[in-house]
């Protein structure tokens, strides 16, 4: 058996390794390269790459458990990555093979851990130890047999790790070294033992004590033991080991270039009891490695160089991004020549992080790769404290390089954003997602400073770093968007190309930069549209700035209109940029606005004059070119009218973008806008006017040419221009408006301000008040403009009007023509118009045909019967037309108060004395049926009435009446009346049916007399015979009189005047219960008033009839005889 060395860690020593991309001098390895090649005089330079070359097939060429057709595969390799000629790949694997020696294969064993051991302690436990060697293979069978003896097994295997104490899954992580005979005939061999331990004797012994079961134990046996434990010597100074497990692995069965596994743990014999697994690691090391590299000391630097080429060579055979990873013949060299020169796993990892880092700088590859090497070499650095004390001084400082360099470069990958990660490309922002991961990760890593900190935890100055970045980035992109303008000669074309730009940097903030921002958001808590906008807001200030001072001071600049139109557009669109930027949560103050007020404040008043002559310039227009055809059937009015109306939300948004800062002055720009606002709309409404009197005035009766469509659509379109007006302050401008007035009023610290005229206006009226002004000035023109189509529609009917009295007879074609024509006309309006505007004409075309018919009833001149009674019929002709079955005027709205009176004036004309007489009746039943519902008079009836149609009976029952005394006192009474005391009155009710020309066999009824109380008890009814055809004659009703007698004296208090036709039974049967069971009616008490009765007054002027004076007479002996209650006086 052979004894190897047990070492910790190999530590490097003097050894060196590339830190840079050439070698040192190579001193000694070129000396032996030059001996190698013959000589001084066959001599050639070597290359950094030959050297290389060398020592990696020198690698190749001595491995061990590698078969002869792996090791010429990978050489092949090798020799593709070097670029070598066959014949120089030759030489030197020749070279290698018979001239340089052979190395020393060392074995590396890394005896991790064991679990589930044999217990050999009385508590369970043990204190187990390893023991590892090499045997040779001859040997292998004659060691089992010696193996009997722990005593000679223990000398045979002299390395072992650390004993620990009580434990039965012991880990010590101890690492062997040991030299490689022969390959095929070398066994590993590892032992487990227990080491007896006088103190841990002493432990068990004390908790026997303690057991629960050593209670039915005998408290001398346990005294004994202890006791022998010491006086005896049951402990003894060399303990022979308890044997624990065996593992007896061939070398050429362990992998190469490393292996690792979990072995169960053998007996030593038959009656050997053992359990549990080892975990171990071995690895195939070489020492005394003859190549120029290695003979310097030079091998382990090699690997980095390696891993280089292999990096260079993989990448070279793929397009586009690389994601970093090496082909298996690239891993398997790399793995060897790792395991032979003994490279920790920290070293490889910082190997490969030098070498992917520093290829990343050239040739980029993508963020992922990088990703896990950090990652990959965060964690060996935190878990591998040995491996670090391992690294070499420079190291470290190369390591913060390395970090400071990745950083920088994906810094200025930001600061050039768009170029590099346009959205055009659906990956890029997949990309930037894991650059800014990278980035995270970076500033987060335990590497990147001194002082470790949680990995993960993201670096306070990251948010700032990417911010800087970002503000170049924004910068770039404008330099970029202005680069055109440097070609732009004028100020004014300047002017319009920074118009265009503020819509350009609007689209990038509405449209792009979201997307760039909600990636840096998410990931690092930057607001990229913030920082964007900011920067354009800030480089536009200063251009702009600039740009108006150059306008402003040059020689040809003159203020005109188109000046003040070109000025307007670029303040539009600079306080858009502004608002819509505030929408967003952005800062949207733009300092330009502030510093060019001195320019542009002098453009205010000619873009408001600009924008009414452009209005009525175009309402002007578009009325002339309007042929006045409806849109649609739901829209009627003209295209004009849309137009029209589209200044007055236009105007609003005007000023709502111009959005000027000094509250005083932008108040009165509104002032200005609104007044010209509502002139615009009465000059569409004037300029309409004009264009139908002046193209449509050819329609009449006459001619038989009907209303034109196109006046339909030109009132449509005008009324349609009135009520957008109205409706303005419903609209999103204006309310807008009002709150931005509010805010103006609020600055301004006042809540009133004055107006161009200098009225003061308040906060309540200041932007209603002018569209009350316009809206009644359109509704003055409509007016005009619907009396002037009144007076063409009417103006044949006014002739006949006229005639008709100088006609013996009527000429009834000619009445129907003129009807026939108002009606289709009716028939136009009702299709064509809209319903607010049909109604206002149709309302104008009925008065207008009212007043015609007062100025023929006006005339002084006297006039036949029959002739009122024809206006009176062609009255309620012309109702009917405009009724229209429905589709014109209602009949409330036409038998408005004016048709009433003339209906009643004409209806008195053409009445004779009888007519007169009834009519008189009717409007003594109106004026009950006033007094009933308004609940006046003087005192009350009460009474129930019903009509038998089939015995033609009226049945009238009177119940009781409410009445005040009459007054003896001579204070308003008549002389002739002074009554001697209340208790001598007697009442009465008089029942007459009028008048008396239609019931001429009517006799009058009365109740018999009663004292005064109150209420005055009748009950009294009466059967009066009426025929159904009296019942119903106009002006027929019941007359009740109260009246009062006190001797010979008699007076009327009051009557009530019941129309018949209101009776029950006479418009529709009775039912049965109504003749059981009469509806009681409490009739007001009225008092004659002939002087107020118009029927009266025309039975005035017929004194000379016989009929008419005698009706007067009696109703001047009632008036006569009216008595006055207490209650008048």
């Amino acid at each position: 058996m052979r004894r190897g060395r047990r070492t910790a860690t190999l530590m490097p020593g003097q050894l060196q390794i590339f830190v840079s991309q050439k070698l040192p001098s190579f001193g000694k390895a070129e000396k032996c390269v030059k001996m190698a090649l013959g000589g001084p005089r066959n001599y050639k330079p070597v290359s950094r790459q030959d050297l290389l070359y060398e020592e990696v097939v020198y690698s190749t060429i001595h491995q061990l458990n590698v078969s002869q057709t792996d090791a010429s595969h990978l050489l092949g390799f090798l020799q593709q990555v070097f670029g070598k000629s066959p014949s120089e790949h030759l030489a030197l694997v020749q070279r290698v093979r018979e001239m340089a020696k052979p190395p020393v294969h060392m074995l590396k064993v890394t005896v991790f851990e064991a679990t589930d051991l044999t217990p050999k302690n009385l508590d369970g436990s043990s204190n187990p130890y390893c023991t590892v060697g090499l045997a040779l293979g001859a040997d292998a069978e004659r060691c089992n047999r010696e193996f009997s003896s722990s005593e000679s097994l223990l000398e045979r295997l002299p390395d072992r790790t650390d004993t620990l104490l009580q434990t039965l899954n012991p880990v010590w992580d101890a690492v062997f070294h040991m030299r490689i005979d022969d390959v095929k005939t070398d066994v590993l061999t590892l032992c487990v033992w227990n080491e007896h331990n006088d103190s841990s004797l002493m432990q068990d012994i004390s908790k026997i004590s303690s057991w629960q079961g050593a209670k039915t134990l005998s408290k001398k046996v346990v005294k004994k033991l202890k006791r022998l434990s010491f006086t005896e010597g049951l402990i003894k100074p060399k303990q022979e080991a308890d044997f624990l497990g065996l593992l007896n692995l061939p070398v050429r069965d362990l992998g190469a270039p490393y292996h690792a596994g979990t072995y169960r743990l053998l007996p030593r014999s038959s009656r050997s009891h053992v359990t549990g697994e080892c975990r171990l690691h071995s690895a195939f090391l070489t020492c005394q490695r003859d190549s120029a590299l290695s003979r310097e000391g030079l091998e382990r630097g090699a690997y980095e160089h390696l891993l280089n080429e292999f990096v260079e060579y993989e990448h070279s055979l793929t397009s586009g991004l690389w994601s970093g990873e090496l082909g298996e013949d690239a891993m398997a060299v790399l793995s060897q020549h790792a395991t032979q020169v003994d490279l920790s796993p920290l070293e490889q990892a910082i190997m490969w992080w030098f070498v992917y880092s520093d290829h990343h700088s050239s040739s980029p590859m993508l963020p992922d790769c990088l990703m896990q090497l950090l990652k990959s070499l965060e964690e060996k650095w935190t878990l591998s404290e040995q491996g670090r004390s391992r690294l070499l001084p420079d190291q470290g400082p190369r390591l913060q390089d390395s970090f400071a360099k990745l950083i920088s470069q994906n810094l200025s990958a930001l600061s050039e954003l768009h170029a590099n990660f346009p959205l055009t490309d659906p990956s890029s922002l997949p990309s930037l997602r894991d650059l800014l991961r990278f980035l995270i990760h970076l500033f987060g890593s335990p590497l990147y400073e001194k002082e470790p900190r949680q990995l993960g935890e993201p670096h306070g100055e990251l948010q700032a770093t990417v911010g800087t970045a970002l503000e170049e980035a924004s910068e770039l992109w404008y330099n970029k968007k202005k680069e055109p303008f440097h070609a732009l000669e004028g100020a004014q074309e300047q002017v319009l190309a920074y118009s265009r730009l503020c819509e350009i940097i609007w689209t990038e903030l509405k449209e792009n930069v979201p997307k760039y921002s909600h990636a840096f958001v998410s990931l690092v808590d930057v607001s990229f549209q913030s920082i964007w906008y900011q920067k354009m807001e800030k480089m536009l200030a200063w251009d702009v700035q600039t740009m108006l001072g150059q306008l402003s001071s040059s020689e040809d600049y003159r203020l005109d209109g188109e000046t003040g139109e070109m000025l307007h557009i670029f303040h539009t669109s600079l306080h858009q940029l502004a608002q819509n930027a505030e929408k967003l949560g952005l800062r949207a103050k733009i300092p330009p606005l502030l510093n060019a007020q001195q320019w542009l404040g002098e453009a205010v008043s000619t873009w408001v004059g600009m924008a009414y002559e452009n209005m009525s310039s175009s309402i002007q227009s578009s009325v002339q070119k309007d042929k006045l055809e409806a849109e649609s059937c739901s829209v009627k009015h003209s295209l004009s009218a849309g137009l029209a109306t589209s200044w007055f939300t236009n105007a609003l948004a005007f000023w709502l973008q111009l959005a000027w800062p000094e509250p005083a002055q932008s108040l009165r720009m509104l002032d200005s806008l609104l007044q010209d606002l509502c002139n615009g709309a009465v000059f569409y409404v004037a300029q309409m006017r004009q264009k139908l009197e002046n193209d449509y005035c050819y329609f009449s009766a006459e001619t038989s040419i009907p209303l034109p469509k196109q006046v339909c659509t030109g009132l449509n379109s005008a009324a349609f221009v009135r009520e957008s007006l109205s409706r303005l302050p419903q609209q999103r401008e204006w309310r807008e408006a009002e709150r931005v007035v509010r805010d103006l009023w609020r600055d301004t610290g006042s809540d009133r301000y004055h107006s161009g005229s200098g009225s003061a206006r308040t906060s309540g009226d200041a932007l209603t008040s002018r569209l009350g002004v316009a809206n009644q000035t359109i509704l003055s023109l409509l007016d005009k403009l619907f009396n002037w189509i009144s007076d063409l529609l009417l103006l044949d009917f006014r002739v006949y009007l006229q005639n008709s009295a100088k006609l013996q007879t009527v000429n009834t074609h000619d009445v129907a023509l003129l009807l026939d024509f108002l009606r289709e006309n009716i028939s136009v309006l009702c299709q064509h118009l809209y319903e607010d505007t049909r109604n206002g004409l149709l309302q104008a075309l009925w008065a207008c045909s009212l007043r015609q018919f007062w100025e023929v009833v006006n005339v002084s001149q006297k006039h036949p019967l029959e002739y009122y009674g024809r206006l009176h019929q062609m009255l309620q002709v012309l109702l009917d037309v405009f009724y229209s079955d429905s589709q014109g005027l209602s009949l409330n709205s036409l038998k408005n108060a004016e048709y009433k009176s003339l209906e009643n004036q004409l209806y008195l004309r053409k009445s004779n004395t009888l007519e007169l007489i009834e009519r008189y009746y009717q409007e003594r039943a109106e004026e009950q049926q006033a007094a009933d519902s308004a609940g006046n008079g003087h005192g009350k009836l009460k009474t129930g009435c019903s009509y038998d149609d089939k015995s033609q009976m009226l049945t009238v029952d009177l119940t009781d009446a409410l009445a005040n005394a009459p007054s003896w006192a001579n204070g308003g009474l008549p002389s002739l009346l002074c009554w001697p005391g209340k208790s001598s009155v007697k009442h009465y009710v008089k029942v007459l049916l009028c008048p008396r020309h239609i019931f001429p066999h009517a006799h009058p009824r009365r109740t018999q007399r009663k004292m005064h109380t109150s209420p005055i008890q009748f009950e009294e009814s009466f059967k009066l015979n009426v025929t159904m055809e009296q019942a119903r004659a106009p002006g027929a009703c019941l007359v009740l009189r109260l009246k009062a007698q006190c001797g010979l004296h008699k007076g009327l208090l009051g009557e009530a005047v019941l129309g018949l036709r209101s009776v029950a039974g006479l418009e529709a049967p009775a039912p049965e219960s109504l003749h059981s069971a009469r509806s009681q009616l409490l009739l007001p008490l009225l008092r004659p008033k002939t002087q107020e009765s118009d029927a009266v007054k025309f039975l005035q002027r017929r004194c000379s009839e016989k009929e008419g004076k005698q009706f007067l007479k009696k109703l001047r002996k009632a008036e006569k005889r009216i008595l006055f209650s207490t209650e008048d006086l």
